[in-house]
């Protein structure tokens, strides 16, 4: 999220640990490598593990 590019439909997974959404972004590569597929400038679908920030968070909440 929050990249130079547009990212959009962020949605949490059904138990509430993963952030998904879609972002036209490129992931910068060496110059003169192959390019993946899904790395195309489409709207590819990503996610974010949040299992670090909302164990962080269990942790400073606790006594």
């Amino acid at each position: 999220m929050n990249s130079a590019v547009s990212d959009a439909e962020a949605r949490l997974s059904p138990d509430h640990r993963t952030l998904y959404f879609a972002s036209d972004r490129l992931v910068d590569i060496a110059p003169g490598t192959v390019r993946a597929d899904w790395d195309n400038s489409k709207y590819n679908i990503w996610q974010i593990p949040l299992a670090p920030w909302l164990e962080a968070h269990a942790k400073a909440q606790q006594p």
